[in-house]
């Protein structure tokens, strides 16, 4: 995580705002966002590209997002739109 926070010069109000919205996707409180969560996050229906982008993210192959998994997606690919915390 200490390697993310460095890269994207995060502070602490950014982890806040991020563990927040974590949180609201986690929708059963388990600790990590599912595939299932992923796509109700991002208010989609499921197909190849949005299951592959998941894999990509997934760098653990946990078979769900970690915290520090969501923040370095949120900060790659929050480039491309406006994330709703």
């Amino acid at each position: 995580m200490m390697e993310i926070i460095e890269k994207y010069k995060l502070q602490p109000k950014h982890l806040q705002k991020l563990y927040k919205a974590f949180r609201k996707a986690d929708l059963d409180q388990s600790g990590s966002v599912s595939l299932d969560e992923f796509y109700e996050m991002l208010d989609e229906k499921r197909n190849v590209f949005g299951n592959e982008i998941f894999e990509l993210l997934d760098t653990d192959t946990s078979g769900g997002l970690d915290f520090t998994e969501f923040v370095n997606a949120v900060c790659v690919f929050g480039f491309f739109g406006k994330l709703q915390m």
